[in-house]
């Protein structure tokens, strides 16, 4: 912890809260200009060797931590610095890269543009795409012992890449109507399979041991109605999603999409028809 405030522990000043910002797509230090804010302060952080942003001297309380940068989606996050740990007072903040990040290697893509009403384009429409087939494209499965709704804590088995707070997974379940996404909530174990790993919210339905868990990612359009939808980590060199635009004003789009693992694919322009 010492060295990751060292620029803050030579001053007077109390570190009150440390902002770690990470790349979803590499998980790693974001790429480009990034700046951290807080909209209930006037100062700004001070960003340490260790790539954290530092503020200090902040009065105990519930504030907004904002992120805007040059290659992602704007980045938002409440928290109270008086429910941080004071010897470890950090907020991770991950963010979505947006049309415009510089993808390199071989990443399979889907990109599209969406429109509202009269033909413009639609900023902040909400864009799911959920990895439906082949069986093996899951990104887990749940272990050895069925689960019970209501549970807020897993076991997994069977992990492929690696699994991040706040991650989106499908059960594919036998029974269809029992389907659920379920969201990771940190910190995440070392060991999944032997180590419960906590849910954001309980869940909703029983389900069998070994119920495979299906990759879902989640994007907004730009203020242009562009979207981008990358896939990380995933096991087959061709697979199935089904994406879905949504949008409060408007019905919901749906849409089979065939992936090949390090291609692009370009819906154009996705029309919503108002509700």
């Amino acid at each position: 912890m010492a060295d990751q405030f060292c620029l803050v522990q030579k001053t007077t000043k109390k570190v009150s809260l440390a902002v770690r910002v990470t790349d979803d797509y590499t998980l790693r230090e974001p790429v480009g200009r990034i700046k951290v804010g807080i909209k209930e302060a006037v100062a700004g952080p001070v960003k340490n060797p260790s790539g954290y942003y530092v503020f200090t001297d902040l009065l105990p309380g519930s504030y907004s931590v904002e992120v805007a940068s040059q290659y992602y989606l704007p980045g938002e996050s409440a928290v109270n610095t008086a429910l941080l740990d004071a010897k470890y007072p950090v907020l991770n903040i991950s963010l979505t890269p947006h049309c415009a990040y510089p993808f390199t290697g071989s990443v399979a893509l889907i990109r599209g543009l969406v429109y509202g009403s009269a033909g413009k384009s639609l900023a902040k429409a909400g864009v799911q795409a959920v990895v439906t087939d082949p069986e093996n494209t899951d990104q887990a499965k749940l272990g050895k012992n069925p689960v019970k709704a209501g549970d807020r804590t897993i076991l997994l088995a069977d992990i492929y890449g690696e699994l991040t707070p706040d991650d989106l997974l499908m059960t594919k379940d036998v029974n269809k109507m029992c389907n659920e996404v379920i969201k990771i909530a940190p910190p995440v174990p070392a060991n999944p399979a032997v180590q419960p790993v906590s849910l954001a919210s309980p869940l909703k339905f029983d389900h069998p041991a070994k119920t495979p868990l299906m990759p879902v990612l989640k994007t907004l359009t730009n203020e242009k109605g562009e979207f981008v939808i990358y896939f990380r980590t995933i096991k087959a060199n061709k697979f199935n999603v089904s994406l879905q635009v949504h949008h409060p004003d408007y019905q919901i789009f749906n849409r089979e999409v065939e992936i090949t693992a390090d291609k692009q694919v370009s819906l154009g322009v996705i029309q919503l028809t108002t509700a």
